[in-house]
C-alpha cells in the first residue's frame, strides 16, 4: 500500500529525533566498555609495582648477570612483616608501611607457616628448626644488624631462620646443591660498617632467572668487590617467584605470595 505524504513526513520526524539518540547511547557506550580502560575501583583495588628496564649485567663470578642493590644507613628503621595469611602484594605492603626499601623473608611452608625461626616484634611464630640448607640467622637488636649461624644472646627486634649462608667474616663458603636450578635470588648481607644491605640478583635479558644457588657466594662476593663494598656477611632469603625487591631506582615484583617482607622506612 503507498504511504500518504503525512505519513512520510512522520517517519522522517521521527527518524529525526532517533538518530541522535542512538548515536548519543553507541557514544557512552564505547566509552566506558573501550578495551584497556579499567573500571575506577579495579585501578585503586591493587597498586602495581612498575619493572624496570633491565640493568646491564656484569660478569660476576664468571657470567654476566643483573643485580640492584640498596643499603639501609645503621639509624634506618627496619621491620619485619609477616605475610603468610594475608597475602598481600609487595605494592600493598610498600604503600601500607612506607617503605624506602622492601625485599622479600624468608622461607614458608605449603601450609602458609615459616620454615624456621620467626618472630617479628614480641612474636615470635616459628621455633628454629635443624636444617642444612637453612642454616643461618638475620636479625635487628637496637641499631645493629647481625647475620650468622646462631641468634645474638640480647633480645632481638626481629628475627628469622633462612639461608644458606653465603659469606662468613668477608669469605665465601663453598655451596653444595643438589637439584641446584638457575633462579633470581634475594640476599641480605652486612657490610663493615655494619649497614645492612638487600640485593636482586637476576639474569641480564630475563628477570626471573638467575645464578644457581652454589653460584651465589661468588656472585655477592664479587658485587662486593665492584661496589666497593665490605660485605662482612652475607645470607640467602627466599627467591625465583616468590621474590620481590622495591628500592628508589628499582622494582622487581613476584609472581607467587611472598610469605614475608623486610621493609626500610
Amino acid at each position: 500500500m503507498a504511504e500518504t505524504p503525512g505519513t512520510e513526513k512522520t517517519l522522517k520526524y521521527l527518524l529525526l529525533i532517533l538518530i541522535p539518540v542512538i548515536f548519543f547511547f553507541v557514544i557512552r557506550f564505547f566509552s566506558v566498555s573501550a578495551p584497556g580502560v579499567p573500571p575506577e575501583s579495579a585501578a585503586t583495588a591493587q597498586p602495581a609495582v612498575t619493572e624496570i628496564p633491565i640493568p646491564a649485567g656484569r660478569v660476576l663470578a664468571g657470567t654476566i648477570w643483573s643485580f640492584a642493590l640498596a643499603a639501609a644507613g645503621r639509624d634506618a628503621d627496619t621491620i619485619l612483616i609477616p605475610n603468610f595469611r594475608q597475602a598481600s602484594s609487595s605494592a600493598r605492603i610498600r604503600e601500607t608501611y612506607n617503605c624506602k626499601i622492601l625485599i622479600n623473608g624468608g622461607f614458608y611452608t605449603t601450609d602458609h607457616k615459616p620454615l624456621g625461626y620467626f618472630a617479628a616484634g614480641p612474636d615470635i611464630l616459628s621455633s628454629p628448626q635443624s636444617n642444612q640448607l637453612i642454616n643461618g640467622y638475620i636479625w635487628r637488636s637496637g641499631d645493629i644488624h647481625g647475620i650468622g649461624s646462631e641468634l645474638p644472646e640480647d633480645p632481638v627486634d626481629w628475627a628469622f631462620q633462612t639461608g644458606p649462608i653465603l659469606l662468613s667474616q668477608e669469605s665465601r663458603l663453598p655451596l653444595i646443591i643438589r637439584n641446584d636450578e638457575p633462579s633470581r635470588r634475594s640476599v641480605a648481607a652486612v657490610d663493615n660498617n655494619g649497614q645492612l644491605i638487600l640485593l636482586s640478583v637476576f639474569g641480564s635479558t630475563q628477570m626471573y632467572s638467575g645464578p644457581l644457588l652454589g653460584e651465589l657466594p661468588g656472585v655477592i662476593y664479587d658485587i662486593g668487590i665492584q661496589e666497593s663494598r665490605r660485605f662482612v656477611s652475607a645470607v640467602n632469603l627466599d627467591g625465583g617467584s616468590a621474590s620481590a625487591f622495591v628500592s628508589r631506582d628499582a622494582s622487581l615484583s613476584e609472581i607467587s605470595i611472598v610469605g614475608s617482607f623486610i621493609c626500610v622506612r
